[in-house]
């Protein structure tokens, strides 16, 4: 499903202010997310997650601050764009708003790509590699689709879907892909809440 006019007017505003806020390295991919969890004060949570199609979601609790629920079954690339989602809804503060709205998702969806999918990296690295005519954008991305998802350790869709959300490449996908979150939830009361431990974790950003 392509986005709309009013879907692409707002991705683009989102795209200007992060980069303008967060300028990132062309080295960093793939990106730590966890230096991201870290970095803004959030705890990360793994749980199996039934419900259909639901794969995260992000609260603030009184006690633990702002945590971040990720369905542990997923495909690892999938969570992460789940986790770089939710990081969109707490860098947009879409979690302290009374009320949700429809282009809050655009809005995340936009941050998480920004963040797996680094500007600098994709301007001076993958760009000069992209042929301009749709013939050789389709031969291309047949030769390098994959290999560029995995070296950033994301989804081919996601890769995808975000070049040609920026004019770069011309491929028949069929819609956005999303981490179909909920923005607000009430979450179990634990006992006591232990930040869970990840190999990934990276070096505070502050």
């Amino acid at each position: 499903m392509a986005r709309t006019s009013m879907q692409t007017e707002i991705a683009n505003h989102v795209r200007r202010v992060f980069r303008a806020q967060y300028p990132l390295p062309a080295t960093e991919v793939p990106v730590n997310l966890m230096a991201w969890v870290d970095r803004l004060d959030a705890h990360l949570v793994r749980a199996r997650l039934d419900g259909p199609g639901f794969h995260g979601a992000v609260a603030e609790q009184p006690a633990s601050g702002v945590v971040m629920l990720v369905n542990g079954i997923d495909d690892f690339r999938v969570q992460r764009f789940t986790i770089a989602h939710e990081l969109g809804h707490i860098l947009l503060h879409h979690h302290r708003k009374a009320q949700t709205y429809w282009w809050f998702e655009t809005e995340a969806n936009t941050v998480a790509s920004e963040i797996l999918l680094p500007w600098s990296y994709l301007e001076h690295v993958v760009r000069p590699t992209i042929p301009l005519d749709p013939e050789g954008q389709v031969r291309w991305w047949a030769q390098m689709g994959s290999a560029l998802a995995r070296h950033a350790a994301v989804t081919e869709s996601v890769v995808a879907y975000h070049l040609q959300d920026l004019g770069w490449l011309s491929l028949p996908v069929d819609e956005e892909p999303v981490a179909a979150s909920a923005l607000t939830v009430t979450l179990p009361a634990w006992p006591a809440f232990v930040p869970q431990s990840d190999e990934t974790r990276g070096p505070r950003l502050r």
